[in-house]
């Protein structure tokens, strides 16, 4: 007499949960690394390259009026990037110059990027609107070199990126 019930064993089928937990952050880590760098480069030339009508409309008008337009801010814009993404062009006039920006896509967790053009090479960016209407020009002039954790040229000239945080 048996005194158990041989039954079947049956080989376990493992679960591939282990797998996908360790090799899909691998993949998504390579992909990011060998492509939205790039894709991040090639909206931020086509927005910049955009930009020329623009450029030449703003150029025009101070060939013609002696000084840069004061504004440009219209219900209308009549000139925009043209990539997804990139909202809108921003216009400043800035001293002798002005500052045209973009604020671009960036993947960095926590980081806002903004692309300026200032044909005077005399960028800035202010983090809060409110340091423009309450600073003195001297204490603002410091807080535009402070306010931004990085900034960096571009091969295209009077081109510069700031990061915020």
């Amino acid at each position: 007499i048996r005194w158990f019930k041989r039954r079947e064993i049956t080989p376990q089928i493992r679960s591939a949960l282990p797998f996908y937990l360790v090799t899909v952050p691998v993949v998504v880590a390579l992909l990011q690394w060998a492509f939205v760098e790039r894709a991040i480069e090639s909206s931020r030339n086509r927005a910049i390259l955009n930009s020329a009508p623009l450029l030449a409309a703003i150029e025009n008008y101070r060939a013609r009026n002696g000084k840069y337009p004061t504004s440009l801010l219209a219900e209308w814009p009549d000139f925009g990037p043209h990539v997804i993404g990139i909202r809108e062009y921003r216009y400043e006039p800035h001293g002798e110059g002005f500052n045209l920006v973009f604020e671009q896509f960036n993947y960095r967790f926590g980081t806002r990027e903004f692309v300026v053009y200032n044909p005077r090479d005399e960028h800035v960016m202010t983090a809060h609107a409110l340091d423009i209407l309450e600073l003195t020009p001297e204490q603002l002039a410091i807080e535009r070199t402070r306010g931004h954790n990085a900034r960096h040229d571009l091969p295209q000239p009077h081109w510069k990126i700031f990061w915020f945080d």
